[in-house]
């Protein structure tokens, strides 16, 4: 076998793993039987792409393995303790118990971050605050058609564009507490499922994204 015919035959080998695309390789193939680019070089090139291949393929395996263990957490176990000895998930947890890990865990959290935002409108806060005066009736439905209605748009453009300051404080530090204090998955821009700016808030028609 020349040294054509073999370079014709890796060629097809690393093509078979879908490391390159036919395209390039068909053009690989031409260019060589035209004599246009020597072997020696094409091949460096070649080496150098299948490297990077295998490198970010591995990279991508691990963090889609660590995505998995992570995702496989939740919904993490916060609340009190159940019939079977352990803490119960917020989903199962009856409305008493939800009230109650509500005023610990997150009340006093979310009343100090408003608080400190805009202390003169949030000086004194209570359930009101996200669930607006249906609290006192024991209704506290989420998401609520008391807080302002998003966009739908689920990178919240919008929202940014008009108001910056208030999107990103909630982005960046209300839904991340949320997220923690409920045991419950961030959204993810993937999925498009999970807790996020939509489980409190609707959307133009209603709620989205599975809320």
């Amino acid at each position: 076998m020349d040294i054509k015919n073999f370079a014709w035959f890796l060629i097809n080998i690393i093509s078979s793993t879908k490391l390159l695309s036919r395209v390039r390789v068909s053009r690989a193939m031409n260019r060589l039987h035209a004599g246009a680019v020597p072997v020696g070089r094409m091949f460096k090139k070649r080496r150098v792409f299948v490297m990077h291949c295998r490198k970010y393929i591995g990279i991508g395996l691990i963090v889609f393995s660590a995505s998995l263990i992570c995702w496989s957490c939740y919904p993490k176990r916060i609340g009190p303790i159940g019939p079977d000895g352990k803490k119960l998930a917020w989903k199962e947890m009856n409305k008493p118990q939800r009230k109650t890990h509500m005023m610990k865990a997150v009340m006093p959290g979310a009343a100090e971050l408003f608080a400190s935002w805009r202390p003169e409108r949030f000086s004194e806060a209570d359930c009101s605050l996200c669930h607006g005066p249906g609290f006192r009736t024991d209704n506290f439905k989420m998401p609520t058609a008391y807080l302002p209605r998003l966009s739908g748009d689920f990178l919240l453009g919008p929202e940014l564009e008009k108001h910056p300051q208030t999107t990103r404080l909630k982005l960046d530090r209300l839904v991340p507490m949320m997220v923690e204090a409920l045991g419950l998955k961030s959204f993810s821009l993937v999925t498009r499922k999970g807790f996020g700016c939509y489980s409190c808030h609707l959307g133009p028609d209603g709620p989205m994204y599975g809320n």
